[in-house]
């Protein structure tokens, strides 16, 4: 029954409607979508777009009921709630008000017994005794408490979370949801029993347990900080009264990682039994005194864990119901977690809303499965070190340790070079090997004249780990040289044309090659040495000395892919050019680790 009326000097005024007043009650809006392609579909698009659309905070009531049709035996009560007037557990006290009031009229029973009149509950008197619980020694005991408690502020758990959470009001967050298995569910709750705690306690635990050992860096003494919602209803009348009560109280978690699980959660039954004797104070109280100076900080934490255990079938006579919560998009911290646990034998319902700026869906899907293994290590064995609980399930140990370890690529015993392009040749010997201009050669006929040549070479002494420099300017000569020095079993020179003499000349006298390969032009410029022999490819090819040599594959015996294939120079930037030794097997892992690109 409660509403805003506009401003009283600046100040806001709340209002409380009587029971005649037009805003005290209003017609349970109806909307038939058995008529509709897909009455489900229909019906959940309805729900999400009401459930979303905002109050008008002035002069209307802060609530709004509907009721969706879907089927002749099927439908949808929508209840809203403006967090002004109501927590979460007025929503149960409103629910199960309606449903004794449903099945008294079903037996003919006025809605209202008379203890539920004689209850009319006072919420301006619930405010009355807030006014005087601040001006009361109790008031400045737990203001002094919660100052002491955190007079250390802990880090912010996240990166950026302070300056994100400052924004937070103009940004949608993601949901993602855990089903908690109720087998599992009751599993932790003995394991916490055993040690005098509860499954709030267990699961406040487990999140700072969790987060503690993925921030690893915090400073010592560091806690992780979980905001907890508290009913903050002192009286069996206000236990039974609609309204906004609850507040929350940052509970500070001390994590360490030598004590085990159950020590941990002994811990935090003790803190939160503490922490629940002082939960009248305000929280935005211990905001404006902690936080004064802090920068783009608000609040004391990044996660709030908010646990709801409500009856979620309404026990309408002759009705079964279920609960479906929803979310309106929005939350003050990075990371909220609810856990709805409504119906007895169903799976418990915790969802993680979380900031896409901060998360990713990948991120936290892998989060929860991670909490999910940490969750049944600890239930397990819940006298482990901390320290030595995994947090990663099977499947990402797997990754972590065998997949990320797996060679990406084939390294068994590496091929020579010569011999991947035989292959291809062999496979497709009509395909186009080398383009130049006007000048093609087929994989077949590039390997036959490379054979031919690789003959004649084999015949000048070339053999494994003999060089052969080759000046040629870029064509299918510089192909044919190439692979020929391969097959011989030689290793190759390459001497760029466009290098000055001088280092031309350096090379060549540094390397003593067999032989070399050039056109006319090159050869020119090149001097002569000792014991090498000189050949030119810039001749027809049916004049060249190798034109009768056989054209199949010579046969090396010995060579193996640990034998040269090319010697590279330095650029000679820090002194003179220095040759570099590379081996088929070395380029034989370079054509595999980029064979995919091509």
């Amino acid at each position: 029954r409660g509403g805003n009326n506009g401003d009283n000097n600046g100040e806001a005024m709340q209002r409380f409607a009587a029971p005649d007043d037009d805003a005290a009650g209003a017609p349970l809006q109806r909307f038939d979508f058995t008529g509709e392609a897909d009455p489900e579909a229909s019906a959940w698009a309805h729900l999400r777009a009401a459930f979303l659309a905002p109050f008008a905070l002035y002069g209307q009531r802060l609530w709004r009921m509907q009721w969706l049709q879907v089927a002749p035996r099927r439908g949808y009560w929508l209840v809203c709630f403006h967090h002004l007037v109501a927590d979460g557990w007025s929503v149960s006290l409103t629910g199960n008000a309606v449903a004794d009031a449903y099945n008294r009229l079903g037996r003919g029973e006025a809605a209202l017994g008379e203890e539920e009149k004689d209850e009319g509950g006072d919420y301006a008197g619930f405010i009355r005794l807030d006014a005087e619980y601040r001006a009361s020694p109790r008031y400045a005991r737990d203001r002094a408490f919660w100052l002491q408690r955190h007079a250390r502020l802990a880090a912010p758990l996240f990166e950026d979370a302070p300056a994100r959470r400052s924004q937070a009001a103009r940004r949608k967050v993601e949901q993602a949801v855990w089903h908690l298995d109720r087998a599992d569910h009751d599993r932790l709750t003995e394991v916490a029993a055993a040690q005098g705690a509860s499954s709030t306690h267990f699961l406040a635990a487990l999140l700072a347990v969790y987060f503690a050992r993925l921030h690893q860096e915090r400073e010592a003494g560091d806690e992780v900080v979980i905001g907890m919602p508290v009913h903050n209803r002192t009286s069996v009348a206000h236990r039974r009264m609609p309204g906004m009560f609850s507040g929350a109280i940052p509970v500070g978690i001390a994590v360490d990682p030598r004590q085990s699980f159950a020590q941990t959660l002994r811990g935090v039954a003790a803190e939160l039994k503490q922490c629940y004797r002082h939960q009248r104070y305000p929280l935005v109280e211990l905001h404006r005194e902690l936080l004064a100076g802090t920068g783009e900080r608000r609040g004391l934490f990044d996660i709030s864990l908010s646990i709801e255990s409500f009856q979620g079938d309404l026990r309408l006579e002759g009705i079964r119901s279920t609960v479906f919560p929803l979310h309106n998009g929005h939350e003050r911290q990075p990371l909220a977690v609810y856990v709805r646990d409504y119906e007895p034998g169903r799976p418990v319902h915790v969802e993680f809303n979380y900031d896409p700026a901060l998360f990713s869906a990948p991120q936290m899907a892998m989060h929860l499965r991670r909490l999910q293994a940490l969750m049944r290590a600890a239930i397990d064995a819940p006298h482990t070190p901390v320290r030595d609980l995994p947090l990663m399930d099977e499947a990402e140990r797997d990754l972590v340790v065998h997949g990320f370890n797996r060679p990406l690529l084939d390294t068994s015993a590496p091929s020579l070079i010569h011999a991947l392009f035989e292959q291809q040749a062999a496979r497709d010997p009509d395909a186009i090997a080398v383009q130049f201009e006007d000048q093609r050669l087929s994989y077949g006929e590039l390997d036959r004249r490379a054979n031919q040549l690789a003959h004649h070479l084999r015949g000048l002494g070339v053999g494994p780990d003999a060089l052969v420099a080759i000046c040629l300017e870029r064509g299918p000569g510089m192909a044919i040289a190439i692979l020929a020095t391969l097959k011989a079993g030689g290793a190759y020179v390459p001497l760029d044309p466009v290098q000055p003499d001088e280092r031309l000349a350096h090379m060549l006298r540094d390397s003593t090659p067999v032989a070399q390969i050039g056109d006319r032009a090159s050869l020119d410029r090149l001097p002569a040495l000792p014991s090498c022999q000189r050949l030119r490819l810039d001749q027809p090819w049916e004049e060249a000395p190798w034109c009768d040599a056989p054209i199949g594959n010579p046969q090396i015996e010995g060579l193996a892919p640990s034998h040269l294939a090319y010697v590279i120079y330095t650029s000679g930037s820090t002194g003179r050019p220095k040759g570099v030794m590379v081996e088929h097997a070395q380029v034989g892992r370079l054509f595999a680790a980029t064979r995919g690109w091509f």
